[in-house]
Parts: C-alpha cells; structure tokens; sequence
C-alpha cells in the first residue's frame, strides 16, 4: 500500500491527469513572465532584428519582483534554442567585474553551448597556428561559424550592479564587433529606463537602440498562479484548503518570494497530504476495495466528515447507516462512490465562485474580488451570507437589458446554470427584437426594470419649516414591465443555484481526502526556527536520538533531585546544559571542573567495582608481593586517569568549538579566563 504513494503524488503533481504543479511552472513561464511576450519574440521584434548601424538592446523593467527574472530567462533562451541557431548568454555582476572577466565569461558561457551528440568537439580547440586570448571574442565568432549560429542573445542580470564603466566599455567591444557577431543585448532594470541611461555616455548611447519590456506585477502573477492551482475550468481531484491557502498567501504577501517559491510551496503541501495522511491512497480511484487494510477502514469511520454523514443517514436510512458501522465490505465498496460525489460537489461550488466573479464584473463599479481571496470565502463557507453576495444579487435585478443580455450570453457557457438561463435569455432576446422592429419606437433605449435606480426619484418638499423626503416610482413601460418580470426570473435562478451549491466543503464525506490541510508541517517547513531546534536538541538529545543511555528515567539522581545531565550525552549538549546554568559570563575553569565531574562519573563506576573485585583478592594475597602488586596497579591507575583525563580535555576543546561555532558563547574582552553569553534559551 505504501508503494502507492508516491505514483499518485507523481501523478498529481505532473498533472496525469490532474494538470497541477507541473502545468502551473509552464502557465507562469508563458503567460505570466512579461507582458508584451508576443511582440519580445515575434519576428518582427527587435531580438528578431539586426540593424547594421546599431546594437539591438531589450531593457526588461522588473521592478520590484527581480526574483521573476530567472523565469524570464529560461523562458526567452528556451525559445530561442528551438530554432537551433541561436544561443543565449547570461552574464552576473560576478561575472562583469572588468572588461576581461565579462569577455571571458562571455566566450566560457557561449562556446560551451554545444549540440548533444556532435562527436566534433575538438574543432572547438583553436588551430595551433593562431593563439588566442580567452578573452578574445574570436573565439566566440569562431564557433558561431562552425555551428551556423544566427543569434547570440547576451543577457545582463541586475544591471544596475554593474559598474558602468565596465558596461560602457563592454558595449563599446559588442559594438565593434556588430558586423561579425549577430548580438542582441538584454539588461534587466530594476528601477528605471532613465536609471539605466545615467550609467552610459551619449557617446555609447547613439549606438543603441531597443524596446522597454515591462513585466507582470508580483499580485498578478501570484493570481494566475493560484487560478491555476485552483481554478475550476480543469478537472481535478485535490483542492488546498483555505487554511492552507492563506498560509501560503500570506508568506508570498508578507515576504518577497518569486512563482517558483509558490509552485515549490504547492509541491510540498501535495508531497506532505500523499505522505503524512494515511488515507491518501484512497485518492486513487482504480484501487480495488480487497486492498484496503481493516486499519484503513477503522481510520475512515474515525473521520469527522464520515461521522456527520454517518449520522445524518441513520436520521434517514438508518438501516443502511448501521450496515455501513458494522460491515467493512460494504464501507470499502462505498468509499469511491463518495469520494466521487464529493468531487463532484467540490466542482460545482468552485463554478460557482466563477460565476458570482463573472457576476461581479458587470455589477462592480470597484474591480472584482481577486480569486485568491475568493477562493478562499467560498471554501470556507463565508460567501453564502455575505453582504458582498447580496449585494451583487441587487446589482443584477438593477442591470439595464443590454448589460443583462451580455451577463446571461456569458454565463450560457455554465454547465448546471446554463438550462435554467436559456429559455430566460431567449426571451429577452425576443424582447429586444420586438423592440428594435417596433415602428413605434424611434429610437432604440436600453430597458430598464422597476429596480433600476433611474425608476425611482426623491422629491423635496417643506411643510412647516420641516424638510421632507418622498420617493416616487416611475410608471412603467409595457417592454419595462415585460423586462422586470424576466430580471425576477434571473434572480430567482441565480438565489437558486447559489443557495444550492455554495456550501462548506468540511461537510462532505471524505473531506479530509480531498482537501490538502497540511498546514502545520508547512508552517515548519516554510518558516522554520533553527534556533528553538538547535536549543532543544541540546538540552533534551533524547528527544532527538531516542536512546536509552540518555532517557530521563537513566539519569544520575544528584542532591536528592533528578539531574538533567548524563555522561551518556553528547558532549556539546553537555557544555551547553552546563553554560546554560551559568550567568551572562562563565569561569573556563569552573566549566572545566563541572564538565569532568559529569564525563568522569561513568568511569569512576567502573573504578569502583574494579577496585571492590581487587579488594578481594586481597584478602587471600597478603604479603609483600601483593604490596608491590598494589603499587604497581596504582601506577597504572595513575596512568589510566592522566589518559583519561586528556580524553575528556579533548573533547572539552571540541564542545568549546562548537558552541563559539553555533554563537552562543564568545570570548569575554573584560575577563580573559571567562567566556560570556550570547544566546539564552527560549530567547
């Protein structure tokens, strides 16, 4: 059963045949890297031109949002290398930091571009008879020769680390070899075109010319990549929760991550729900239900989803509720088809968030509710009685005819509020026909129905020195008459289908399948705490290594209490426990003292049942030879704790290293034979 996992996380975040994780890196990559992508890489663009006069430069604005231009790259150069003939070249501000350096890099980077499977490496090697320079960019030219490379794409990431006399200098070399290298030069901009030009002289800037590329904001990649993971236009089978959700939301808001930082978050929370819930192998809807463990069957029935299902079918059926507590058969045949059901409704209420955004783009005077943040209400069941719900409701009944036609073509495209739509859209169809046919009508004005804002007018009028306020409605029109009636029908159809399929997710059985809630291993892994990890498994290694040398019921009893310390312990852990019970500034000697006394108790055991067993020999060997045997056992004994003496001295020295090395101690400038305090535990 194990086994299992890890095809299934494969095959969710691959994308067979759930599109997920591997989908959302190649929508980032192609739709979300910068704005005018069709027009960077249309032939007619100016990467696609040369011009014989002057050097083709693309300036890429970023902004904020610098960490999308690993992403940028990759895609640009995958594009290019397509073809065959062209290369793409990214330089650093390592790599620029003279003239040499960037031009050697440059040759590096471009020359070691080669075809796989091209046995002629060697032709690579320049003739003996002429000796480069590295340097040189003829040897660049050399191999765009022999491989008939037509492009050389030249990037510059963080342009504006570069000192710009290295820049215009480099510019200068490109330049000159314009008639022989087909460069194209594209720098990353941070700030401002304007920026970027203060670096150059004019004298490098006449030879320039390019177009400025700006990216998409760091807001709307993250919402094309969350509509992506979420979005309810393509089938799948695992939603995050909204718990989740906002968790990684917020890490992407609060913190400056790139998209690649929110599909490798996705990854994880996917890898932690397959791995960590055991019930993830339920997900594969081709397993059989001989295969299911009694384990797994007990751990379904433990479910909170199941257990209110449960109880919400023994107030209907109860019969069939206790065949399902009681037989594990009929409860493994009856797995799939709940899971199905509850994807299904899953399904239905992500389409539906998608038609209250649709709703609330015609109705909207603000721009709509982003999907992120929609997603996250709809999934926790906060949207149904929500003012903002009610409100779009209002909007509608107060739409005009043509506004109310465009919304109901738009929505003709919903699978399960389409049929209740089409007969009301042809209606209003065929009253907007009869209306535009009527001789009657002069000129054509758009309906209006009785909620309409313009049905209605307040009128002022003073009695008795008091103002008063009186609303008066409009009388109708027979079409405006006709046409309320039809915005009631679309009303009662959208309070329908909102009533009906925006419900809570948690109530479905089986939720817990469904729904990757992994948050609290996220949490750790997302935003770990080094520091509490480091002090706990120094003060507690047990907790850690899990051995019975180190177990709190094996520790040495010391004045009546039990001591946390064990020679069985590792050193460090040792020293640190005994710093930690030190003040801001520890004697070395005092350390010293304590760190023997716990390391040599062990051996003084042993010291003192040997000496109990050579205490009995004695009583049968009394003479001088056992004098000068016991002399010579005491020069050994001697010998034997100076060894073991060095031993621990050694290993004294070492935990010493360690401690300087992780920065809880340093040495004290006011006391030289003292080290001070640098971290506290639980601070």
């Amino acid at each position: 059963m194990a086994s299992t996992r890890y095809p299934l996380y494969e095959r969710s975040a691959r994308g067979q045949p759930d599109p997920t994780t591997k989908d959302i890196e190649t929508t980032v990559h192609s739709q979300s890297c910068f704005k005018d992508e069709k027009k960077l890489l249309s032939p007619g663009s100016v990467m696609m031109h040369f011009d014989q006069d002057r050097l083709p430069v693309c300036l890429l604005i970023t902004g904020p949002a610098v960490m999308t231009y690993g992403a940028i790259y990759e895609k640009v150069a995958e594009q290019m290398s397509r073809s065959g003939d062209s290369i793409a070249i990214n330089l650093t501000a390592s790599d620029c930091s003279n003239l040499k350096s960037a031009l050697k890099a440059v040759n590096l980077k471009g020359t070691e571009q080669i075809e796989e499977g091209d046995d002629d490496v060697e032709d690579m090697k320049p003739s003996k008879r002429t000796r480069l320079l590295n340097y040189d960019l003829q040897i660049l030219y050399d191999h765009i020769q022999r491989y008939g490379i037509e492009k050389v794409l030249i990037s510059f990431q963080s342009s504006e680390a570069i000192d710009g006399n290295v820049l215009a200098d480099l510019i200068d070399v490109f330049r000159s070899w314009k008639d022989r290298l087909p460069l194209v030069l594209l720098f990353e901009v941070a700030t401002s075109t304007e920026n970027f030009q203060q670096k150059l002289p004019q004298s490098i800037l006449r030879h320039l010319t390019g177009t400025e590329f700006e990216t998409m904001d760091a807001e709307e990649s993250l919402e094309l990549i969350f509509r992506a993971v979420t979005a309810p236009d393509v089938e799948r089978s695992l939603w995050l929760s909204p718990a989740l959700s906002k968790t990684l939301l917020d890490r992407q808001t609060q913190n400056i991550q790139s998209a690649q930082a929110l599909i490798e978050s996705c990854k994880y929370a996917l890898m932690m729900h397959f791995f960590a819930n055991p019930l993830s192998v339920l997900y594969d809807a081709t397993i059989v239900p001989e295969a299911l463990q009694t384990e797994h069957l007990v751990a379904v029935r433990a479910l909170g989803s199941v257990q209110r299902y449960m109880e919400s079918l023994a107030a209907e059926r109860p019969k069939e509720a206790a065949a399902l507590q009681q037989d594990n058969v009929l409860l493994a045949k009856s797995i799939s088809q709940l899971l199905k059901s509850s994807r299904e409704s899953i399904e239905n209420l992500l389409r539906a968030l998608d038609v209250y955004s649709q709703i609330q783009s015609y109705t909207s005077e603000s721009p709509p509710t982003p999907w992120a943040d929609l997603y996250i209400q709809g999934m926790s069941a906060t949207l149904t009685d929500s003012s903002s719900l009610r409100q779009a409701l209002i909007s509608v009944r107060q739409m005009s005819s043509d506004t109310m036609s465009d919304l109901l073509e738009r929505l003709a495209d919903t699978p399960i509020l389409a049929p209740s739509l089409e007969p009301i859209q042809n209606d209003l169809a065929d009253l907007l026909s009869d209306l535009q046919a009527d001789d009657q009508v002069d000129d054509y004005v758009s309906l209006r129905s009785a909620y309409s804002k313009q049905s209605s007018s307040l009128h002022t009028t003073v009695v008795g020195a008091r103002v008063r306020l009186a609303k008066h409605s409009h009388e109708l029109t027979s079409p405006e008459k006709t046409y309320t009636k039809i915005v009631d029908r679309v009303d009662s159809a959208l309070k329908a289908y909102f009533n009906t399929y925006l419900i809570n997710p948690r109530d479905l059985p089986l939720s817990e399948i469904l729904l990757v809630d992994s948050r609290q291993a996220c949490r750790e892994a997302f935003a770990p705490a080094p520091r509490y990890a480091v002090q706990r498994a120094l003060a507690t290694p047990h907790d850690y290594l899990a051995c019975e040398c180190c177990a709190p019921s094996n520790r040495n009893e010391v004045d009546g209490g039990l001591s946390s310390l064990a020679p069985t312990q590792p050193v460090t852990a040792v020293l640190y426990q005994l710093v930690g019970e030190a003040g801001a500034l520890v004697n070395i000697g005092d350390l010293w003292a304590a760190f023997k006394a716990v390391l040599g108790s062990a051996d003084t055991k042993k010291k003192t049942a040997r000496s109990g067993l050579d205490a009995m020999d004695e009583d049968e060997h009394v003479d001088d030879e056992g004098e000068e045997e016991e002399r010579e056992d005491e020069e050994e004994d001697d010998e034997r704790r100076g060894q073991e003496e060095e031993r621990i001295l050694a290993l004294f020295y070492r935990a010493m290293a360690e401690l300087r090395h992780l920065g809880m101690i340093k040495n004290s400038r006011k006391k030289i034979d003292h080290v001070a305090k640098t971290s506290w535990k639980g601070l």
